[in-house]
């Protein structure tokens, strides 16, 4: 009897800690990061997740502890152009894994329909004009973005 309580006890940290849940929330996306309305500024432009897979270009991640949204962009699937809206100058620039900001010149509204696939359940989740921190490694760019 001894050992089969002691069995029993033992996968109780088990069955607590399997519980815990991340509450991350991802989904893959084709992101344009020319500005407010597409116009060229600095700034996000659309996120399409009805793209196809092989038109994807990054990985966009509801953190609901922290309230932020984590876009991973794959550095092999954007072009010169793109490196160049998004980190404002030649990417050969800067060093990996060095924190630096991304300018994000207007506000953007969050499509309720990716809001929705994030689990955020609300409506009009914005990201707010501002700074935000983004780390470029060599395989990928990732920008936190704090949500209103």
């Amino acid at each position: 009897m001894k050992y089969l309580l002691f069995f029993f006890l033992s996968f109780i940290p088990s069955l607590i800690f399997g519980q815990i849940e991340t509450n991350n929330n991802s989904i893959t996306a084709k992101t344009s990061f020319n500005g407010r309305h597409c116009r060229g500024t600095h700034g996000l432009c659309s996120f399409d997740d009805t793209a196809r897979t092989i038109d994807t270009n990054s990985t966009i991640t509801y953190n609901e502890v922290g309230n932020t949204i984590i876009i991973e962009v794959n550095r092999s699937r954007i072009n010169s152009n793109e490196h160049f809206q998004i980190l404002r100058e030649d990417p050969q620039n800067y060093i990996e894994n060095t924190q630096i900001y991304y300018l994000m010149e207007d506000d953007f509204m969050i499509p309720n329909s990716i809001s929705q696939q994030l689990h955020i359940f609300r409506q009009d989740v914005k990201i707010n004009s501002g700074m935000y921190p983004l780390i470029m490694t060599e395989n990928t760019i990732t920008i936190t973005f704090n949500l209103e």
